[in-house]
This record gives structure tokens, sequence and C-alpha cells, in this order.
């Protein structure tokens, strides 16, 4: 196992051993995050042969497998070269084999689900670095492999299959300057697949510019893209750089597209085709080197029906679209990231002995999400903080929708004067649209999905009217 690779590819690559495509990929996915090369194999019998035909530096083995299970192949790998270490992945119940494996001479293991996903780099890094140390390894061709290029790039944990395939795709786009898409609901996590695919595009070394098209009023948003000459309007006391050049050379990601006034819709065509900016009061346009990332949360082919936005303009954004899924509908999803929340939020906190009960999980799971990722974060967040004891059950989730029972709500409750108004206002509003959710939510300025998770929130039923 030694000389370079015939690809040009520094010797020694991460094995990932696994018969199930889902872990096999997540695996491999946070592996090259944290900038080792990867291969994979499904198999003990694939992981052999690949051994034999190009320098592995480490292997990453599933313990139960249906040809030959990963004692065996570790058995045999140890054979052929003793000084390769192995890590091996097992279920809780066979922890028992993995310890008889370290016997064998595996390095280290960890157990399916991981509690937290940074863990394997973590190991594999550690084993390397011991491992570079040895007189064995160090007679060896080639360096040992470890994270390059500074930090790594932003991970997006999942093993869910559908946002694998979005991961992969995101991936195989990211050093392209193709204008991108990005649909989803709130919450989804449209936001960090715009930094994934910064962070994996030639652009990384400047910083993502971001702009939320829904949080800057109407009559400012122009000169916030653009930017303005001194004079150009009343206020105007200096010359202004707009986002578009401050994202020259680098990524401009605009968030919540759907609410881009349609007035100044042409104008943001007209830069996506020419490459170039007019500041507000400026009397020539300049050239700007952007790549350019949209997303939202509403179905712009509704809102162009609705003449609420160009079609012209849809379909120069929309080059490659990219759905993120609820969280809904990946709940394989829950127990991963609340593991990962759960780890970040106690070390914020002086809590590291924090953690999760099974039926607490359990709770989660049954849960439906409504506000996706960002609202299970801010939930567990907020438990964090309050937990009293370092087992966390269903009792102690904070926040809407879960109950001491484990289960969802019954009656979801209006707590504080804020939200009381915030009901009563609802229910006058539909009073006034004749019970019409789709034109109360145009007279509330909100979507109508919002409004379908408020009237969730607060229990208003269909029919009910205000008192």
């Amino acid at each position: 196992m030694t000389g370079p690779r015939p690809d040009g590819e520094p010797a020694g690559a991460i094995l990932v051993v696994d018969d199930e495509a889902g872990y096999r990929t997540l695996f491999s996915s946070v592996l090259r995050q944290a900038g080792y090369t990867v291969v994979t194999a499904d198999s003990g019998r694939e992981a052999l042969e690949l051994v034999g035909r190009r320098p592995i530096r480490l292997v990453v083995l599933d313990l139960v497998m249906p040809d030959l299970d990963g004692l065996e192949v570790c058995r045999r790998l140890r054979a052929r070269d003793p000084a390769l270490p192995v890590v091996f992945l097992t279920a809780y119940g066979s922890i028992p084999s993995a310890v008889e494996a370290m016997r064998e001479g595996a390095a280290d293991y960890l157990t399916k689900p991981l509690d937290r996903i940074d863990q394997l780099p973590e190991m594999v890094t550690r084993i390397l670095g011991r491992a570079a140390a040895s007189p064995a390894v160090k007679e060896k061709a080639g360096p040992a492999i470890g994270p390059v290029g500074g930090q790594p790039g932003p991970t997006i944990l999942t093993a869910d299959p559908g946002m694998l395939a979005i991961l992969e795709q995101a991936r195989r786009i990211a050093r392209s300057d193709v204008t991108v898409l990005l649909t989803g609901e709130s919450g989804t996590g449209k936001e960090e697949l715009a930094k994934f695919l910064h962070a994996h595009s030639p652009r990384q070394g400047r910083p993502m510019v971001t702009v939320n098209c829904a949080a800057i009023p109407e009559n400012l948003i122009e000169s916030e893209l653009f930017g303005h000459e001194k004079g150009a309007f009343t206020g105007a006391v200096d010359t202004r750089a707009g986002r578009f050049e401050e994202a020259h050379r680098s990524t401009l990601f605009l968030d919540e597209i759907g609410d881009l006034p349609l007035a100044l819709q042409p104008k943001l065509l007209r830069v996506l085709q020419d490459r170039e900016v007019r500041r507000v009061g400026g009397r020539a346009p300049f050239g700007v080197d952007f790549r350019l990332i949209a997303a939202t949360n509403r179905s712009l082919r509704d809102e162009i029906k609705a003449g609420r936005f160009r079609e012209d303009l849809f379909y120069r954004l929309s080059v490659v679209s990219l759905h993120l899924p609820p969280l809904r509908e990946r709940p394989g999803d829950i127990a991963l990231l609340a593991g990962h929340f759960v780890t970040v939020f106690a070390a914020r906190a002086g809590r590291s002995d924090l953690r999760l009960a099974p039926e607490t999980l359990a709770a989660l799971r049954e849960h439906s999400w409504p506000g996706n990722v960002r609202e299970l974060a801010n939930c567990l967040e907020a438990t964090v903080l309050l937990a009293e004891g370092p087992l966390i059950r269903p009792g102690d989730i904070h926040g809407w929708g879960v109950t001491g029972s484990g289960g969802p709500a019954d009656e979801p409750s209006v707590t504080n004067p804020r939200e009381e108004a915030e009901k009563r206002v609802i229910l006058e509003t539909l009073a006034r649209a004749g019970g019409s959710r789709k034109e109360a939510a145009r007279l509330l300025g909100m979507t109508p999905r919002n409004l379908f998770y408020k009237l969730r929130k607060y229990g208003i039923s269909k029919g009910e009217a205000p008192r």
C-alpha cells in the first residue's frame, strides 16, 4: 500500500464500509467536509478488494454486515497490514462484539446512531495523529492525512436519503457560478445550504453577503441592494456601496426573494443578465462579479399567477432549484439533530452532563415541528437552559406542542398578553375576511402557511369567531 494514487491525489484515503447506504453516505460526507479523502464500500469483500488496490490510511467499519462480518474483515485487514487503524461502528446491542474487536487490534469504536456527528472526524484525526507518531507507520510511504485547508466548511446534519441527495447535488454545483434557487418551508435550513454552497465554491475566501428581502422596507431596498450616490435622495449624506458591490468576487444570498417588490424585480433581472450595477442617483453602471443564491418559502409559480412575481425573473433565478423537505418528512433526522443541539447548547451553558432520555426522543419524533429545524433548535436551547437534572425527560421539554406525557399537546394555550392580543387580531381579521384564511393572511401581511401555523398554535378552529 505505498506510492501515489493513479489520479494524483495524496496517498492514503479513509475507507468507510457499511451496508446501509444512508450511514455510508452520511459518514463519508462528514469526513469529506472535515478535509479527508474518502472512498466507500458496501460490503466486507468490496472493502478487502479496495484495500488491495489503493493506499488506505484508516478504515471505518460496520460491525454487522451480511457477507463478512466486521470482525472477520478486521482480522483479514490486520493480517495484511498490522499498522492499519480500524474504527468500528456498532449498534448499542453489539458493544460486547466491539470490545472483542478492540482485543483483535481495532483502534476504537463508535455506537450508532452517533450522539454527535463530529465524533467521527474527531476520532479519525486523533487516531491518525497517534498512528503518525508510530515508528511502524513512519516507515510507510506517504504522509498521514488529516483535515486540510483551514477550518472545515459548514456541516449539515442529516441521515435522510432525500436530504443526502440534495447535498450531493449541492456539492456538484458548488464550484460553478450557476444561480441557485432554494425552496422550502421556513426553518428547513435554506440559509445553511447557501453557506454550504459558498463554503464549497472557489469564492469561499470572501464572506458570503446575506440580504433578507422581507426585512427591509420597500422604500429602502433598492438602495440596500444597489447602493446610492451622495445626494441621491433625502438622507443620502454619503455615497454608499450596495450589497451587490459587497459581494464582488463572493456570493450574494437573497433570502425571502418572494417578498422582493414587483417594481424592483426588473432591475434585479437586468443585473443578473448584464452583471452590471448602477447605484441610485448614479450616472453609469459598473461591472460586478458575484454568484447569486436566492431562497423563498413561497411558491413563486403561485406568485407569478397572482401577478406578484415576474416569470422571466423566476426562470433566471431557478437555473438550478433545490427543495428542502420539512422536518416532518424526514423523522429519522430528529434524533440526530436533537442530540447535536443538546450537546452544543449544553456546552455553552456549562452543562456537559445533560442528555436526552429515550422516551424524550420518542416524544420529539411524534411532534410535527411546523417551524422545522429552527423550531427544534429553539425548543432545545430553552430546554437546556431550564433543565434541572442531567437527564432531560419529556416533561422537561420547553416549547409548544410537547407535554409531560411525551406527546403533542392536545390543547395549545396562549401564555402571555402579547400572544392574547395577537390571537384576537387574527380572529377579528378572519371575521372581516368572512372566514377566508387566504384573505385574512393577505390583510395580516403574512403568508397563508404562516397564518395556518398561528391558527394551530392558538387552537383557533375553522368556525371560531371573536368574542
